[in-house]
């Protein structure tokens, strides 16, 4: 309910702006709208640039799109992982401009979802404790996991900057929120891994499985992801 509630809002404010700019329109004179401002952007949802327009003297609309690609690669006598983090997202934003500054709050859409994906491959003959049983790994066995946010959330915060974009100059913002939604993850054996200890008469599919529940009960407790990003841009 927590969610839905905050999804709800922010979507809200999204398309609110359209209203706020019509009501704008038939009451104000054209210099509380205009300017199209450009910006490069760098944070927790990687690195990407965004566009942004003012509608009315309190609100801004603004899309933007950022990614980060990372390569994990460890290997010690036991155990190789390997693997990516994807860090992405294109965020659809209304700035609300409460008071006569540069402070606003801003909801929106987060599209795409940050995930990593990780493969672990025990040396040969290591063993590991999978759902309360005892499997020995051979040489091409593996275990690969992924986790990832959902691939729509809500996004609710505050910021600073990019306020009266029509207005012709550099442009500074700053963000602080989050994206609301849950993490969960998935765990999947190698095919060879599942044909070897089928031979010895155990399952580790649901093994796994279980182990996959109280991973994803652990990772529920984590219902956002965090933003923090600076941006500079040129408005035009």
């Amino acid at each position: 309910m927590k969610n839905t509630l905050i999804t709800a809002t922010a979507t809200a404010l999204v398309l609110a702006a359209p209203l706020a700019w019509a009501q704008s329109a038939a009451g104000s004179s054209s210099t509380s709208s205009g300017g199209m401002l450009i910006y490069g952007t760098a944070g927790t949802p990687g690195v990407g640039l965004g566009f942004g327009t003012q509608i009315s003297d309190k609100v801004n609309v603004r899309a933007e799109a950022t990614g980060y690609n990372a390569n994990v690669n460890e290997t010690n006598e036991d155990l190789k992982v390997q693997g990516k983090l994807k860090l992405e997202s294109t965020g659809l934003y209304a700035d609300y401009f409460p008071f006569a500054s540069t402070f606003r709050v801003t909801g929106g859409l987060m599209l795409r979802s940050p995930n990593g994906r990780v493969t672990a491959t025990p040396a040969t003959g290591a063993t590991a404790t999978i759902g309360n049983v005892t499997y020995t790994f051979g040489a091409a066995d593996n275990v690969t996991g992924t986790i990832k946010y959902p691939s729509t959330m809500g996004y609710l915060g505050v910021g600073w900057g990019f306020g009266k974009l029509k207005d012709k100059g550099v442009k500074y913002g700053f963000d602080l929120g989050a994206g609301f939604g849950k993490l969960k993850s998935s765990l999947v054996a190698s095919d060879s891994l599942k044909a070897n200890v089928a031979n010895a008469g155990k399952d580790i599919t649901s093994d796994l499985a279980a182990e996959e529940r109280k991973l994803n009960d652990k990772l529920n407790q984590v219902s956002f992801f965090p933003v923090v990003k600076f941006s500079i841009g040129y408005s035009f």
